[in-house]
């Protein structure tokens, strides 16, 4: 198994402990949540919940709840969101994960997957803990300030849209690849906004550039053309699922700049 740190999986036993501790008010608030949606037969929750009557009324009535008003609107009352809470809960989804995860693990693996899921919902958990910042920090030296949790989270979205892109395109055909962000499918009108093609210039690590451009065949698959024209080629699956991702991205960007205004919206 790939084999965490014994102070990371101490950390994660306490997150338990904290938890365990957590559970009454966390279920105070998702049955005032239930309440709220119209879940308001005290026998039936009793019974699909495995409760006692009087855990329920008592956990209703912490939230600012009458039960026995039973056809009243109501607006619980919630404690303020923890990110403590947040971070412990992913905390031992990353844990539990970390459990099945074997050396030379495929990079698409189950485990690895919810592991990495599990860490990006730590980040959101410090966040979440973390308070505004009093001024933008321009020389980036707090590491603990809210930007620099949010940097930490585009990382770890990269990782798991690289891992989710991978899988993918080893569960798709080509002509699924390109129908499940075909034009049709990523857009809601004919009116929204969508890359057709892109060209840009490309940095690589041993120093040399590469002008490169990207268009659609008649398929939706993506073709990718270099500088030398003998190196175009079709996009495989993986590359073209990253991509068209990356051109959702550009396309919710961009939209705001170029759409037309209209009377109703200056």
């Amino acid at each position: 198994m790939v084999k965490p740190k014994p102070e990371s999986v101490l950390r994660d036993l306490q997150a338990c402990d904290r938890i365990r501790n957590s559970l009454p008010g966390l279920r105070a608030t998702v049955l005032a949540l239930g309440w709220s949606v119209g879940l308001r037969n005290i026998n039936e929750l009793a019974r699909e919940v495995d409760l006692s009557r009087g855990t329920i009324y008592k956990d209703l009535r912490s939230r600012g709840i009458n039960p026995k008003l039973r056809d009243e609107p109501v607006e619980p009352t919630y404690p303020p969101m923890s990110g403590q809470v947040i971070a412990d809960l992913a905390s031992l989804i990353a844990a539990y994960a970390a459990a099945f995860r074997q050396e030379g693990e495929s990079p698409t693996s189950d485990p690895k997957f919810v592991f990495c899921a599990g860490a990006l919902l730590q980040l959101v958990g410090r966040l979440v803990e973390t308070p505004p910042d009093d001024a933008i920090d321009d020389d980036w030296k707090h590491e603990d300030s809210r930007a620099w949790r949010l940097v930490d989270i585009l990382d770890d979205l990269e990782t798991l849209l690289e891992i989710t892109c991978s899988a993918l395109a080893e569960n798709t055909t080509d002509a699924q690849a390109a129908k499940a962000f075909s034009r049709t499918a990523m857009t809601d009108t004919a009116f929204d906004a969508y890359v057709e093609a892109a060209t840009f210039r490309l940095s690589l690590p041993d120093g040399r550039t590469v002008n490169v451009e990207i268009t659609r065949d008649e398929g939706e698959l993506l073709t990718i053309r270099g500088d030398d024209p003998r190196e175009d080629t079709q996009a495989d699956r993986r590359e073209h699922l990253a991509l068209v991702n990356g051109f959702r991205l550009m396309a919710e960007a961009m939209k705001p700049r170029f759409s037309t205004k209209s009377p109703q919206n200056p």
